[in-house]
């Protein structure tokens, strides 16, 4: 950028170049921008285990109960999908085991 210096009558003296460094400017919006996608990422994984979990769950509401879950991972959503695979696990064989007993 060049900037016009007066002199004490207010007319152009001599002209200053300024120069700045954008390089921690530009890493930072990189920075920021690739945070950003990482969270879009993020929220799009989230957002398809759930929609999975939902989907198993709608289906055990209506009676089936031979959904099985695809969701894996150790966070939140991968957890709580294993402990819902856990609990339609133990309620399929206690279901079993009384259609056993009912019909010996």
């Amino acid at each position: 950028v060049y900037v016009p210096v007066p002199d004490l009558a207010g007319k152009p003296h001599k002209v200053v170049k300024l120069a700045f460094d954008l390089t921690a400017a530009k890493k930072l919006e990189r920075d920021n921008q690739e945070a950003a996608a990482r969270e879009v990422l993020q929220a799009d994984e989230l957002r398809a285990k759930v929609d999975q979990m939902l989907a198993v769950v709608d289906a055990a509401a209506d009676g089936d109960l031979t959904a099985a879950l695809a969701v894996a991972g150790d966070d939140a959503a991968g957890r709580m999908a294993s402990g819902l695979g856990r609990f339609l696990d133990d309620l399929r064989d206690r279901l079993r085991a009384m259609a056993g007993s009912a019909a010996a």
